[in-house]
């Protein structure tokens, strides 16, 4: 089985804040607006190949600046939307 991942229909490589562009995982870290895109996989093998759903990545600008004093609680969210399972 063989993996390619697409960021608006242009092929990926590993590089920079990209790993997995051609396993099954695609993995971005430090993400920033600049990564926001459609995303999608391309899966081959010896009797030939599918293009997976594009999945949408927003990023929202974080705020410019937020402290909290040391030993107080701080809470952190994130939302994910689409066919199970989904991960992050």
């Amino acid at each position: 089985m063989f993996y390619h991942w697409l960021k608006n229909s242009t092929p990926l490589a590993d590089g920079g804040n990209i790993s997995g562009s051609t396993t099954a995982t695609l993995s971005l870290r430090d993400v920033g607006t600049n990564d926001a895109a459609g995303y999608s996989v391309i899966v081959s093998n010896s009797l030939g190949s599918a293009t997976g759903t594009t999945a949408t990545l927003t990023v929202l600008e974080p705020p410019a600046s937020v402290s909290v004093v040391a030993g107080t609680n701080v809470t952190f969210s994130v939302s994910a939307s689409g066919t199970a399972p989904l991960t992050y």
